[in-house]
């Protein structure tokens, strides 16, 4: 049976931090953020209408207001 020699502890790389600037540096340099399309103001101003939000909340409110009732129902009469 082959075994791997165990890593020494002493020779491990020990932890080193790099500076803000240097970090942002490297990521220009690397062109990491221009792969991306970026955001712009007007997606965030696109709003659901009013009737589009009252039917998303209607399907949320009464599936849950069943669970409820149930659970509640099952609690009073000591459901297993």
């Amino acid at each position: 049976m082959h075994r791997t020699p165990k890593k020494d502890s002493s020779t491990a790389p020990e932890h080193f931090e790099l500076p803000e600037d240097e970090q942002w540096r490297l990521i220009n340099e690397a062109g990491i953020l221009n792969k991306f399309p970026v955001a712009s103001d007007e997606d965030d101003d696109e709003d659901t209408p009013l009737e589009e939000e009252i039917f998303n909340a209607i399907t949320l409110i009464i599936p849950f207001s069943f669970l409820l009732l149930m659970m509640d129902m099952c609690a009073s009469f000591h459901c297993p």
